[in-house]
């Protein structure tokens, strides 16, 4: 332990420690402004073009996408996901026989080497190589295109999300909450059509109670029935799932960063607010346009 002849000899390891947590203390109080992103610019979809809907003969429907074999999964080549029955059986006795030999299961790893594609018969030459196959898709593709032969169907970008819009339902005695998300591609039409951005309607006994984009702020309890608030902010919008980190953690390592309902948001007592660049936090209320 080192002594600081200025203080008579005395440690000065818990001066330096006092003050180390009053730092800390200090560092928590002090609210971070987060720039909110709400550009209506940006990329609307996935860049895979879908064959228009077909039935599937029970009432259902999917789409086909082709697709190289190293970038599906086990369950697409094992299952029946694969479009064309004689390319499905050559690819499964090639997988099936190449994860005996390799030890390995993932197409990535297996199909990998060009010597290890499967290949199709051919009367008229060489055999042919499997490199991509046609499969099926039961996630609804948008149709984008006024008309029909500019049509095409594509799927909406995982993190192509602009915002989400929470509203309120009474039902009977007890209030729901419910989220909608819109994908940047659907603002994008809105914008075009000059209707608002943000949709505050949604359908009759519904009341809106507010949005988040990415980098909004808003306060709330850190555990349903605590007192105590912290404020949050929106890393991003996948779903129904809104990811939240704390305002002052840089790193994302926060305990709890997943809100999968937007009844947590209701008992957790959720208000949006605005943080000015001084720090000062105020609650935004609904006046706050996405626009």
């Amino acid at each position: 332990m080192r002594l600081d002849p200025r203080v008579g000899g005395e440690s000065t390891f818990p001066i330096k420690m006092a003050y180390l947590e009053q730092s800390r203390e200090e560092i928590k109080r002090i609210v971070v402004s987060h720039r909110v992103d709400r550009r209506i610019a940006g990329r609307l979809h996935e860049d895979s073009i879908y064959s228009p809907p077909r039935s599937d003969g029970n009432g259902g429907t999917y789409h086909v996408i082709r697709k190289p074999l190293v970038r599906l999964s086990p369950a697409d080549i094992t299952g029946d996901k694969i479009v064309d029955p004689r390319v499905r059986k050559i690819i499964q006795e090639q997988y099936a026989k190449l994860c005996r030999e390799l030890l390995k299961t993932k197409p990535l790893d297996v199909f990998a080497s060009e010597a290890n594609l499967p290949h199709l018969s051919n009367r008229n030459g060489p055999p042919i190589p499997v490199r991509k196959v046609r499969i099926r898709v039961r996630d609804k593709a948008e149709r984008i295109g006024d008309e029909p032969h500019r049509a095409r169907h594509i799927m909406k970008d995982s993190d192509g999300l602009h915002h989400t819009v929470i509203f309120s339902k009474r039902e009977g005695t007890k209030e729901r909450w419910n989220d909608e998300p819109a994908t940047r591609l659907q603002v994008h039409d809105r914008h075009r059509k000059g209707e608002k951005i943000i949709q505050m309607v949604d359908g009759p006994d519904t009341e809106y109670q507010f949005h988040l984009c990415k980098g909004d702020l808003f306060r709330m309890d850190e555990e349903v029935g605590d007192a105590s608030q912290e404020i949050y902010v929106v890393r991003g919008v996948a779903g129904k799932d809104i990811t939240i980190w704390k305002a002052w953690d840089a790193t994302g390592k926060t305990k709890e960063n997943r809100i999968r309902t937007a009844n947590t948001l209701r008992d957790r007592h959720a208000v949006p607010v605005v943080v000015s660049p001084t720090g000062r936090v105020f609650d935004r209320g609904d006046r706050n346009q996405c626009t």
